[in-house]
C-alpha cells in the first residue's frame, strides 16, 4: 500500500496552526528573552514525553497540563497520517464508498483517542472523497473517548477547529472522559445483554449499533505485553466488536512495542477468536509484524520557530526533530459468514 505523506508546505502550516493554538504566540517569538522560560518548559516537556517513548511500555503523565501541550507538537503532527492513509484507502478502494455517498455521512467511534490526530485525518479525507465525487455537503458524526479528561480542551479547539473551519467540513464531536478500556470490558459484556441504565451507555450501546468505523491508536504501546495483559485487552475488544452491526470496520495503528507484536499476532492468526467475534482482516490494507518490518512515514520539517527554538540543541549544533514514524496497522471487519 502507497504511503501518502502531506506536502512539506502543509506540514509547515499544520504545525505552526497547532502551536498557535496551544500556546497562544507565533513559535518565532519563544527566541526573545521574555518568552526564556515558556521556552524552556516545553523544551523540557518534550523531553519527558520522549523519554516516556523510550521505554519497553510507553508509561507518560497526560494528567501534566504541559505534557499534554508538548504532545500536540511532538507527536500529534506526525500521528494523523497513518490514519489518513488507511482512510484513503478505504474510501478509493470503495470499501467505504457507497456508505458515504448514500449516508452523506459517517459514523466514527475513536478510543483512547487523546487529542485524536486520527479524527483530524479522517475528515482530511473524507473532504477530499467528497469533492472529488461531487457528494455536496459530508459529515463525520463521531465520538471520541479517553480516560484523561484533560484532552477535551485541546480536542475541542485544536482537532475540531481544524475539522470545522480549517476543511469545512461539518462534524459533530462528543468527548467521553473517564472512559478506561481497561475498566470497561465487563460493561460492555452486560450492555449487550441488558438495558442500559444511564444515559451514557444507553447512548454508546446506540452508536455502537450504528458505527461503520472504530479506530484504536497509539493503545498498544500503552499497555503491557505480558500475556494477562494482552488477554485483558483482547477481552475488551471482542466484547466491543459484539456491540457493532456486521460491516463495521476496525482500524488499530500502533508502534513497535511488545503489546502491538502479541495483539496483532492473535487478531491475525488466531482462527478461534476471529471465528468467536465474526473478524475477518482485510490484508490488503494491513501490515503487521508477520509481514516484516515497520511501515515507516517520513515527515516534512515544521514550521521554522518550531525547529529551531524547540528542536535544535546549540551545545550539538544537530536536531533533535522526528523525521519518521516507524509502525503497524490492521484493519478487520465484521463480516457474516463469508469475508468479502
Amino acid at each position: 500500500m502507497r504511503i501518502l505523506a502531506p506536502p512539506p508546505d502543509f506540514f509547515e502550516v499544520l504545525t505552526e496552526g497547532i502551536f498557535r493554538k496551544v500556546y497562544g504566540l507565533p513559535s518565532e517569538k519563544l527566541s526573545l528573552k521574555k518568552n526564556s522560560k515558556l521556552k524552556q518548559k516545553i523544551i523540557d516537556a518534550v523531553e519527558e514525553l520522549r523519554e516516556s517513548y523510550r521505554a519497553d511500555v510507553c508509561i507518560t503523565d497526560y494528567s501534566k497540563e504541559e505534557n499534554r501541550k508538548a504532545y500536540m507538537i511532538a507527536y500529534y503532527p506526525y500521528f494523523f497520517a497513518a490514519v489518513y492513509n488507511i482512510v484513503f484507502h478505504l474510501l478509493n478502494k470503495d470499501y467505504l464508498a457507497q456508505r458515504l455517498k448514500q449516508q452523506k455521512k459517517l459514523y466514527c467511534e475513536y478510543f483512547a483517542c487523546g487529542p485524536c490526530p486520527e479524527l483530524f485525518g479522517t475528515a482530511l479525507v473524507v473532504k477530499g472523497f467528497a469533492k472529488k465525487n461531487s457528494l455536496g455537503e459530508v459529515s463525520l458524526d463521531v465520538a471520541t473517548y479517553d480516560f484523561e479528561k484533560g484532552w477535551s480542551d485541546l480536542l475541542a479547539t485544536v482537532t475540531c477547529g481544524f475539522c470545522n473551519k480549517g476543511i469545512e467540513l461539518p462534524t459533530k464531536a462528543n468527548f467521553f472522559q473517564d472512559f478506561d478500556i481497561k475498566n470497561s470490558a465487563q460493561k460492555l459484556r452486560e450492555i449487550y445483554d441488558t438495558t442500559p441504565t444511564t444515559d451514557f451507555w444507553k447512548n454508546f450501546k446506540a452508536r455502537m449499533g450504528n458505527t461503520d468505523v472504530v479506530f484504536l491508536q497509539n493503545y498498544l504501546s500503552h499497555i503491557s505485553g505480558a500475556p494477562q495483559s494482552v488477554r485483558n485487552f483482547l477481552g475488551w475488544f471482542a466484547n466491543l466488536v459484539r456491540l457493532t452491526p456486521y460491516g463495521t470496520f476496525f482500524v488499530l495503528v500502533d508502534l513497535k512495542y511488545g503489546a502491538t507484536y502479541r495483539v496483532f499476532d492473535t487478531l491475525t492468526n488466531d482462527a478461534d477468536f476471529l471465528g468467536q467475534t465474526d473478524l475477518s482482516v482485510v490484508n490488503e490494507l494491513s501490515h503487521t509484524p508477520d509481514d516484516g518490518d515497520a511501515l515507516t512515514i517520513m515527515h516534512p520539517l515544521p514550521s521554522a520557530g518550531i525547529k529551531e527554538n524547540i528542536f535544535y540543541d546549540p551545545e550539538t549544533g544537530s536536531s533533535t526533530l522526528k523525521r519518521k514514524t516507524n509502525y503497524f496497522q490492521l484493519v478487520l471487519q465484521k463480516v457474516q459468514n463469508v469475508p468479502f
